[in-house]
């Protein structure tokens, strides 16, 4: 297990040297916490490699080019596992224009992060949904879950 680790995270490595120009466009605008968030570019998660990943609020970017049109089954199935294991998905056509591929992930990150003590997101994994709830304390924190997941 350690040697496939070890050979997804040196196939990222060289990934990140030699983006597609779809993806430097779109990195152009995602890096450096511009968008609130900071963002990873070919970040590994379990035994994927993801174009983005915003680890903070649980958010991958997918830009999907000629390539992904043959892979539709195999990408069912990724954002099945990525979002059980609490990840969304957002993807993004190559050839989209790059504001409103920034709007479109801007518009996923409103909807969901909301502010915790002292201005940071605090997640928090429902074990009945586990989906990732934001709240502001802990005892809103189970309430939220308990109203969220029908009282368990």
């Amino acid at each position: 297990m350690v040697a496939r680790a070890q050979l997804l995270s040196d196939h990222a490595r060289k990934m990140r040297c030699s983006p597609t120009p779809s993806e430097e466009r779109l990195w152009q605008r995602l890096k450096g916490s511009q968008l609130g968030v900071g963002f990873r570019r070919q970040h590994v998660l379990g035994s994927y490699i993801v174009d983005f990943a915003a680890p903070k609020a649980r958010l991958v970017v997918e830009v999907d080019g000629a390539y992904h049109a043959e892979r539709v089954g195999a990408d069912a199935k990724r954002d099945a596992r990525l979002a059980w294991a609490g990840w969304r998905i957002v993807r993004v056509a190559s050839d989209e224009p790059v504001e409103v591929a920034v709007a479109r992930i801007v518009a996923e990150l409103e909807g969901w992060a909301r502010p915790g003590c002292h201005g940071r997101l605090r997640p928090f994994r429902c074990r009945v949904r586990r989906a990732v709830r934001i709240t502001r304390s802990a005892g809103g924190r189970r309430a939220r879950c308990a109203k969220a997941c029908g009282g368990a």
